[in-house]
Formats: structure tokens, sequence, C-alpha cells
């Protein structure tokens, strides 16, 4: 058996760590402009490094929970042990809810404060750094409730397609940046979904 262990796990977390960092410098903005509101200019750097820390480190979680994930199927599948990708039954459900999780309120609430994190980071209210790692977590559920379900089409199209993991980040970062009202996500929801369904039923284009 290839060893999917370290391929799919590093390639997951290499895509998940691309999509979060594309989006870090609108969130860094947010979090400096409001640490210097409240603090002298000295205890930005630590109350802000501490907060990005916390954001990073449910991310790292969640890669690591997908790329385990993606050994566990290279173990029981033999379709995925040869090309790190789901089958049409398996694949085609990813696909399918995938988009309509793109049509549900949680997925819309959490990708608007994606968008406006500074909305979100009022609530930040505590002095101490444990108040700023705290924030961070916080801020971090949101994009991950956000994210999660258009993760896993890394499942879909394979680990082991570099075009396919591409894509995919740039998808989740173009949703962020270039769709204020969610259009771009909801679009893009209705065509997983017809694909996923096509897949299912085996419709061929």
């Amino acid at each position: 058996m290839r060893d999917f262990y370290s391929g799919a796990y590093t390639l997951s977390m290499a895509a998940l760590l691309a999509v979060v960092l594309l989006a870090v410098p609108t969130l860094m903005l947010s979090v400096a402009a409001l640490c210097k509101q409240r603090w002298p200019l000295d205890e930005v750097l630590p109350r802000a490094m501490a907060f990005f820390a916390a954001y990073l480190a449910a991310w790292l979680a969640y890669g690591v929970g997908l790329g385990v994930l993606a050994w566990k199927l290279a173990q029981l599948s033999p379709l995925f042990q040869e090309h790190a990708t789901l089958g049409p039954i398996l694949g085609g459900g990813v696909l399918l809810f995938t988009g309509l999780y793109q049509f549900t309120p949680i997925k819309q609430k959490a990708l608007a404060v994606g968008q406006a994190p500074g909305q979100q980071l009022v609530t930040w209210r505590g002095p101490r750094l444990s108040d700023a790692l705290r924030a961070g977590f916080s801020h971090s559920r949101y994009s991950l409730v956000s994210d999660w379900a258009l993760a896993l089409l890394l499942l879909v199209g394979g680990f082991g397609n570099p075009l396919w993991v591409l894509s995919v980040a740039f998808f989740l970062t173009t949703e962020k940046l270039v769709s204020p009202e969610g259009d771009f996500g909801r679009w893009a929801g209705l065509m997983l979904s017809l694909v996923g369904m096509a897949v299912l039923f085996g419709v061929t284009f």
C-alpha cells in the first residue's frame, strides 16, 4: 500500500494552511486595529500573536483530522488506496452534501463573520493573553463552521492531485474575499449539488 498517511496528511495540512494564511491579512488588520485602540503599542504584538496562535491551532487540528481520515480511507478502500479519491457513491454524496450545506443558515452566518471579523472581535475585552487565546479560538470556530464541509472536497478530487488541492484552496479564499453577500457560495453550492446528483445517478457529461 502506498504511504497515504504521510502524503494525505502533508497535502491536507498544506491546503488548509494555504486557505487560512490567504485569509489572514484581512483578519490581521482587524486584530491589529482593535489592539491599538485598547492597549499600549508595546502590548499589541503579544496579544495579536496569541490570537493567531489559537486561530491557527484550531485549523491545524482540523487538518490533522482530515489527514487521519484519508489514511483510514486508504486502509479500507482499494480505490482510495490507489488514487487517493472517493468512488462515485461517496464522492457524489460529499459533493451533494457540500453543495446543500452552502445554503444553510449556520453556513451563511459563519461566512458573514469571516468576511467582517471586526464585528465579532468587538466582544474581545479581556486584557490578559489568555483572553486573546480565547478570542482566537472563538473566531476560528466561525471559520471552521464556514469551511469544514468545503474542505471535504479534498477527498473527492484526490489528495494526490495538486491542481484539485489548489482549486479547493482558491474557492475557499474567493468565497470570503469577493462575495460579500454570499452569492458566489450559493451559486457554487447549486453547481456542487447538481454535479453530486449527476455523479450519484451515473450521468455523464
